[in-house]
């Protein structure tokens, strides 16, 4: 049996998963215009870091614990997303984001020893122009899930979204060449 198949299962799994909530969300009756939607999640806020290495975003919790944490990172020119509540499962190399209703795959890295679960993939221009019109984000390992958390800010993704556009199109040549 080829690794394609349990890919493509999973893959079908998790899209059938996103479009049963996205179904069962509309069923429910909107909230007042007063009533605030990340209510229920009073004590996560979002920090934006920059460095040398890139940019992140990371999501905090009660006593300044990260729940999790993705940055664009200049060296390689990926994205990498760490789901500090993960454990990593060695025959799983796949964590799946879910932004604005559209899933985007990340390689996980089984070997990581830093905390959580740590992935990464290419930096995709899709995967941002998501980011920036989403309300919430989610990401799935395994049996594992986190979220959905309410998204950083606006400022805090436009920013974000900038930046890791910016470290997407470095060119890593040599200017004296």
């Amino acid at each position: 049996m080829s690794l394609r198949v349990p890919v493509l299962v999973f893959a079908g799994m998790f899209v059938a998963t996103l479009v049963l909530i996205g179904c069962d969300a509309a069923d429910h009756s909107p909230a007042p215009a007063d009533e605030d939607p990340a209510a229920g999640h009073l004590s996560l806020t979002w920090d934006d870091l920059a460095s040398d290495e890139g940019t992140a975003l990371v999501l905090m919790g009660e006593g300044n614990r990260q729940i999790f944490h993705m940055a664009c990172l200049r060296a390689d020119r990926e994205m990498q997303i760490i789901a500090s509540d993960f454990t990593v499962i060695g025959s799983e190399e796949r964590m799946t984001m879910g932004i604005a209703n559209e899933a985007f795959g990340f390689v996980a890295d089984t070997q990581w020893t830093g905390g959580g679960v740590m992935a990464r993939t290419a930096i995709d221009p899709s995967l941002l122009d998501h980011l920036a019109r989403t309300s919430d984000l989610s990401v799935l390992y395994g049996i594992q899930q986190g979220g959905p958390w309410p998204a950083p800010s606006q400022d805090q993704r436009d920013g974000f979204i900038l930046a890791c556009a910016e470290i997407g199109q470095l060119d890593h040549t040599d200017p004296t060449e």
